[in-house]
């Protein structure tokens, strides 16, 4: 399994050349491309993007969110020098 990240992802949506883009490519074609959730929300807040993902989105594994998903993203992006605005609430 490779998961994407948004850059790539983007990068492979406007088909632009790339080596991530490539890697994304080939991922997608054997099937072991997965999606975190936190790229599918970057991808579709880009409405350029969110058409051009609209016809593969159902062929992606999404990675699945378990326990502590959002508290180790918090940390990632703290140590990355990022900021976390708000954390999503949950669906009920």
């Amino acid at each position: 399994m490779i998961a994407a990240d948004t850059s790539a992802l983007s990068f492979f949506l406007r088909g632009e050349i790339d080596p991530a883009a490539d890697k994304l490519a080939a991922a997608l074609a054997a099937g072991d491309l997965i999606l975190p959730p936190v790229v599918i929300t970057e991808i579709l807040s880009d409405q350029s993007s969110a058409k051009l993902i609209e016809s593969i989105i159902t062929e992606i594994a999404v990675l699945d969110i378990k326990e502590g998903y959002w508290t180790a993203l918090e940390s990632h992006v703290a140590l990355s020098g990022n900021t976390v605005l708000r954390r999503p609430s949950p669906i009920l």
